[in-house]
């Protein structure tokens, strides 16, 4: 069976070659605020995907890279959501490609969107700019390199680390490496259409999506209608993961409790890997490797839900 074969490449993940797939004991990300460790631990896994990806030559268009994550703390659906986690793990990322690769990274956060009384801006991401702003990007970048408040007016070439919104004007011709925080439609106001101008624009420089949500959002004034629907989701599919890291929980609660497992993937190369979330016996938690799929494509969520439902992978 197609279960079967999966389960095979997640015998193949597990030999001792290669890259290790194996997950730390012990995450417990129900446990909120997380431990310091847990969030070190991922930040270190996105900035270690991030400088691969930009630094690899194989890659056909960087323009259209994401990486998605939905661990407790960066998910804006449940009330565990913690804005400085999200821009901690985002600062990680242009940090290490300012410092260790010299490149000049923007990063973005949508503008409001929407016309007159249906302007409006995702709650998750409301007061993200001015944080951003406030933010300590560092001791091993020169005062030069860092953002500083006055680059919204007049920007600096020397400047490592630049902020801005979303769309083609916002790019300078000497940026490197554009980091999008979140984007997403809201009620009234789509951002896909600025997004495709800015991608388009980055010439095949690296555009990265952290947690994208590009799906329509119905609204009164027949914004998303169904006219362009096609050609929404092709764009929004049209990104590639190089990183991925996201908690699985069972269909029934739809909760964020109980976790039942994880599905991961840590660079743009690797295969997209399954874990089921045990116990062993000191009572410590343990995500053991299920399956391994193929590293280009994200498995469906039938196939996942497969591995879940079969008897022998619960044990």
């Amino acid at each position: 069976s197609n279960v079967g074969r999966v389960q095979d490449t997640g015998a193949i993940v597990k030999l001792p070659f290669g890259r290790n797939y194996e997950m730390p004991l012990d995450f417990r990300f129900n446990n909120v605020p997380h431990a310091t460790w847990v969030r070190s631990y991922l930040y270190e896994a996105a900035v270690d995907a991030v400088l691969q990806v930009v630094k690899d030559k194989s890659i056909p268009n960087k323009s259209r890279l994401q990486m998605r994550v939905n661990y407790p703390e960066v998910n804006p659906a449940y009330d565990t959501y913690r804005i400085g986690t999200l821009l901690e793990m985002v600062r990680s990322m242009a940090l290490a490609l300012a410092e260790e690769q010299g490149l000049r990274v923007r990063v973005c956060v949508q503008q409001p969107l929407g016309e007159g009384i249906f302007v409006g801006m995702p709650l998750a991401l409301a007061s993200m700019r001015i944080v951003l702003e406030k933010m300590d990007w560092g001791s091993r970048l020169l005062p030069d390199q860092k953002f500083r408040q006055e680059d919204n007016e007049k920007p600096r070439s020397e400047a490592l680390i630049r902020i801005g919104t979303i769309g083609a004007e916002v790019l300078a011709e000497d940026d490197d490496v554009i980091i999008v925080i979140a984007p997403q439609n809201v009620i009234g106001g789509m951002i896909v259409d600025k997004l495709e101008e800015m991608v388009i624009a980055a010439r095949g420089r690296a555009v990265i999506l952290v947690n994208p949500s590009l799906s329509d959002r119905p609204s009164s004034n027949n914004m998303m209608q169904i006219r362009g629907r096609a050609e929404r989701r092709a764009f929004a599919d049209s990104f590639q993961d190089f990183y991925a890291l996201r908690l699985l929980y069972p269909s029934s609660g739809g909760y964020m409790f109980p976790i039942s497992g994880m599905i991961a993937k840590l660079d743009y190369h690797s295969p997209w890997v399954a874990y089921n979330k045990e116990q062993d016996d000191k009572g410590r938690e343990v995500y053991r490797i299920l399956a391994a799929f193929d590293p280009y494509t994200p498995p469906s969520p039938n196939a996942l839900s497969g591995l879940f439902t079969n008897p022998e992978n619960t044990k």
